[in-house]
């Protein structure tokens, strides 16, 4: 998990996931100043990994970023995100999509 800001910034997904259940789509929100501003690459990409991992359980699932994002934020790493996003939202759709999945 990303570092966490001066001002404690908390998403259980698992647990958002799990009392929603399949009843609406849900949207992530990954950390905008913790991780997405201060974390590196690769915590970046963990926290996206997770969070869908974790949304996946559910009838639906949007990576996000709580608002807003900052001016502090390396443009290379915003791009990075959404190439994560598509990369991961793609090995998860076909993972759910596989026969025996769920």
């Amino acid at each position: 998990m990303c570092s966490q800001p001066s001002r404690v910034y908390v998403n259980d997904i698992e647990k958002t996931v799990t009392a929603i259940g399949d009843r609406v789509t849900v949207f992530a929100n990954i950390d905008p100043v913790g991780c997405l501003q201060n974390g590196t690459d690769a915590e970046v990409a963990a926290e996206v990994r997770r969070q869908c991992a974790a949304g996946r359980k559910g009838r639906g699932f949007v990576v996000d970023i709580a608002r807003p994002v900052t001016p502090a934020t390396p443009v290379a790493r915003m791009q990075r995100f959404l190439k994560l996003g598509k990369e991961i939202g793609a090995e998860v759709a076909a993972f759910t999509d596989a026969p025996g999945s769920q």
